[in-house]
């Protein structure tokens, strides 16, 4: 009888644990809910704000309601793209003299256009065209950089304090986060509105290089990354998710900034 009650004992302790963490964390949640103030402002803004005293300073998120899911068939990544050309910077941010680089950036896009519409050709593309957009293409590009600033956003938040500026793109959802001293607000509001009224999609050709590789390494020589797209895959055969966020190699490769330019006037304009 002693050794039943004994057992006994042994399974109520644990159980009653479970229950108490379970009803602190029901309580917390409750507590945390109420301490959260919600504000949606005219242009259709949501803002949730929650007080830390602890720290002088502010964690930033802003997420937006596009992700993978929102892509046309044969335009996947598009929204993972779209998420890396928002830190290429703004007219104002990012440039030496915009004047000059608008005009360079039209004649990258055209030319860029042009040789990618030539690539899709396949067998009956012409080579010597090619070998010549390319060879412009690459003259344009260096003579951009002569008035493009790399990665002027992240100095900007940088020397005002700002730490763990990054982004991720998701199914459902885009977003974009940094930390910075609670002074710096103003600061981040600027930049943010600036970037989401008026990118510059600087790189872009570069950029899409730099994506696909991304995926050679996640996928393409990843087996965990093989294994887990194959699953998505099968699990969602007619369901969007099952396609990969970073996009299918051959529809990367394709990718415009009319595609881009459509998700970002579709989902992230006010």
């Amino acid at each position: 009888m002693r050794q039943i009650m004994l057992t006994r004992n042994k399974l109520y302790l644990p159980l009653a644990l479970i229950i108490f963490l379970q009803m602190a964390c029901m309580a917390n949640a409750i507590d945390l809910d109420k301490k959260v103030i919600k504000t949606r402002l005219d242009n259709g803004l949501t803002v949730l704000m929650l007080e830390r005293k602890f720290s002088p300073t502010v964690s930033l998120y802003i997420r937006y309601r596009v992700g993978a899911v929102d892509e046309t068939a044969g335009q996947t990544g598009a929204a993972h793209f779209l998420e890396h050309m928002m830190f290429k910077g703004t007219p104002t941010i990012g440039t030496k003299n915009f004047a000059k680089e608008k005009k360079l950036l039209l004649q990258i896009e055209q030319t860029g256009q042009a040789l990618d519409d030539e690539r899709m050709k396949s067998d009956k593309a012409d080579q010597k065209r090619i070998a010549s957009l390319t060879a412009h293409l690459k003259k344009l590009q260096d003579e951009h950089r002569k008035y493009y600033i790399p990665n002027e956003i992240d100095r900007l938040y940088t020397e005002n304090g700002g730490q763990d500026m990054n982004a991720s793109t998701g199914q459902d959802v885009t977003t974009y986060f940094i930390n910075l001293p609670a002074n710096k607000i103003e600061l981040w509001a600027r930049i943010e509105s600036e970037r989401l009224l008026n990118p510059v999609f600087r790189e872009f050709y570069t950029e899409r290089d730099v994506i696909l590789e991304e995926r050679r390494q996640r996928v393409e020589t990843s087996p965990d990354g093989k294994l887990y797209e194959s699953f998505m895959k099968g699990a969602y055969k007619i369901h969007p998710y099952g396609l990969p966020i970073i996009g299918l190699q051959q529809d990367i490769g394709r990718l415009n900034q009319t595609a881009i330019r459509q998700i970002h006037q579709k989902y992230l304009s006010p």
